[in-house]
């Protein structure tokens, strides 16, 4: 019995403290996630990982696609 209440009092603890700091974390990994994208590094990673895809997709086109995998045919 000791056990259960403790695990309850803990996570509600863990949740009290996790809300109070949770909105203004939020917004700033949102906003670095957000900069992040915007960034030339990353428009360029995409394009190579889209010239990678279609080139593989060229080079075995057999493969399965996502849609094949999760049955969205």
């Amino acid at each position: 019995m000791g056990f259960k209440l403790g695990l309850i009092a803990g996570a509600a603890t863990g949740y009290v403290l996790g809300t109070r700091a949770g909105r203004e974390r939020y917004v700033q990994i949102r906003d670095a996630f957000d900069t992040l994208m915007g960034s030339q590094t990353a428009r360029h990673l995409e394009d190579g990982l889209r010239d990678a895809w279609d080139s593989a997709q060229q080079e075995w086109p057999g493969a399965a696609t996502i849609g094949d995998v999760l049955g969205d045919r």
